[in-house]
């Protein structure tokens, strides 16, 4: 029987991010992922707590060879943008099989817009929605672009996440648009 081993990258170890009174942290609790391993072990697995990111590239670092075993990820990856795919591409450079998805479906699902963009493109139907990058073009104004119907809900990039979203970002109008965009520069 192969031996399962769970990638995680525990809540205790990140900063709470924090919009108003809304507390948010993506990861597990250390605690949630060594009940989920004693009841593996209890149903008669073999399983333990492999560690996180940093793990996995030491592990890499150190040409480390895993046989009889399958990789469990419940990471959401550390800090830097696209942190999702760390542990898959890293499970992949590794040559183990991991739970989840490859490393560029992970990298689409995280990214709504080209998600959106990639399933329209085989005749599935999406709700219309743009993409505002204000970084690449700053004077941009919203009574240039071609908006879809109201109301709309303005989403920050947070890589998958919904740190961001509240009642304020549902618009009514341009009015409320400009503000909720203003919010999250």
């Amino acid at each position: 029987m192969q031996k399962i081993k769970i990638i995680c990258d525990f809540r205790e170890d990140f900063e709470n991010l924090s919009t108003g009174n809304t507390i948010f942290n993506d990861h597990p609790t250390r605690n949630s992922i060594e009940e989920i391993c004693k009841i593996l072990n209890t149903g008669g697995y073999t399983c333990e707590i492999f560690g996180g990111v940093n793990q996995l590239i030491d592990a890499y670092i150190q040409k480390k060879s895993f046989t009889d075993c399958i990789f469990i990820n419940m990471s959401d990856g550390l800090t830097q943008p696209y942190s999702r795919i760390q542990v898959p591409m890293l499970c992949e450079m590794l040559n183990v099989h991991y739970s989840g998805s490859p490393t560029f479906t992970v990298a689409l699902m995280n990214n709504k817009h080209y998600s959106k963009l990639s399933v329209k493109e085989i005749n599935i139907n999406i709700p219309e929605g743009i993409l505002i990058n204000r970084l690449t073009n700053k004077n941009i104004s919203l009574h240039d672009i071609e908006l879809p119907n109201y109301p709309l809900i303005v989403k920050p990039n947070t890589e998958g996440s919904s740190l961001g979203i509240s009642d304020t970002s549902v618009c009514h109008n341009i009015q409320q648009l400009e503000t909720a965009l203003k919010k999250i520069e």
